[in-house]
C-alpha cells in the first residue's frame, strides 16, 4: 500500500514490485475525502452534543490497532 505523503512508490505512479501504474480509488479523492469530512460535520457531530450530556456517548480511540479497538469496543458493549 502506498501514500504520496507518507509512503510513496520509488517511482511516482509506479508499484515497487511489479511495475504496474498505480490508480488512485475515487474515494481517496480529496473532493471525495471532504465530502465525507462535510457530512460528518452536518449529520454526526452533532449527535455527540446530544448523547453525551445524557451519559450515553462513549468514546473509542480509533487510532489504535484493530485488535485494541475491537477490544475497547466489546468492553464500552459489555457493560
Amino acid at each position: 500500500m502506498y501514500h504520496v505523503i507518507s509512503n510513496p512508490p520509488r517511482e511516482p505512479g509506479k508499484c515497487d514490485k511489479c511495475g504496474h501504474d498505480l490508480v488512485t480509488r475515487p474515494d481517496d479523492l480529496p473532493a471525495t475525502v471532504q465530502a465525507r469530512l462535510d457530512k460528518y460535520t452536518t449529520a454526526t457531530a452533532p449527535l455527540i452534543a446530544y448523547y453525551e450530556p445524557k451519559g450515553i456517548l462513549a468514546r473509542v480511540d480509533g487510532k489504535r490497532t484493530p485488535d485494541q479497538v475491537f477490544t475497547e469496543i466489546h468492553r464500552v458493549l459489555q457493560g
